[in-house]
């Protein structure tokens, strides 16, 4: 009864396990009143049902211990990517000073001009932010955490970095392009300065997107990646 109870309490959070649990042990019961022969299946059983319920009580101790200290890593990073978009006009002055002089420098806007994949590599930055904050959310509140795998948290903003970068070059290399009517030639100058910001603006969705799902990424470079080795 108190191992019915424990599993209620710890496991009830994780429906699968829970109920998996559940049902191990009500086989185990009935295997002792059936077959108190098979003593050894049963015990087997009961040991699978304690075996998933340490597993959650790790899971709880380690999600109370890291969640908040990788949250705050994860929290440090997205002020820091938000903080170069906010100041991208200064940051881009202050770098063109030193690159291509201060009289060049000070008519930059943007790091556009200066840098292109500047946008791209921010946002694939904080897609890996937003990424990481999620799976943190549903490993813990699922009671599936595992200290294991904080290494993919640490790294998960910098990858999105990485990605970001990649996917500026895929698009820029006309690998990845945006699905959309070319701008005729009678458009108005709203309708064409919407179509060029549009067309600016999709690598930097396509690399806070490949930062936030970042196996989906990888799988699109290894079909460009398998389209060049075929050419």
């Amino acid at each position: 009864g108190g191992l019915y109870e424990e599993v209620w309490a710890t496991l009830s959070p994780d429906e699968v396990s829970s109920e998996k649990a559940l049902k191990l042990l009500a086989e185990a019961r009935n295997t002792l009143i059936e077959e108190p022969e098979e003593y050894d299946e049963a015990e087997f059983k009961v040991g699978q049902a304690r075996t998933l319920l340490e597993r959650a009580k790790s899971s709880r101790r380690e999600g109370n211990t890291y969640q908040y200290r990788l949250a705050s890593y994860e929290a440090l990073w997205f002020l820091v990517l938000l903080s170069l978009l906010i100041f991208e006009a200064p940051l881009a002055r202050a770098l063109g000073a030193i690159l291509i002089g201060p009289e060049k420098a000070a008519a930059l806007t943007g790091m556009l001009s200066l840098f292109p994949p500047f946008v791209a590599l921010v946002w694939g930055g904080i897609g890996g932010v937003v990424g990481a904050l999620y799976s943190l959310h549903w490993s813990v509140s699922a009671g599936k955490f595992n200290a294991r795998y904080n290494i993919n948290y640490l790294i998960q903003p910098i990858m999105g970095i990485i990605l970001g970068g990649i996917i500026y070059l895929l698009v820029g290399g006309g690998f990845v392009s945006l699905q959309q009517n070319a701008v005729p030639a009678n458009a108005t100058p709203e309708q064409t300065e919407a179509a060029l910001r549009a067309a600016q603006l999709f690598p930097a969705v396509l690399a806070a997107l490949a930062g936030f799902r970042q196996h989906f990424a990888f799988e699109m470079i290894d079909q460009v990646m398998q389209i060049i080795l075929r050419k």
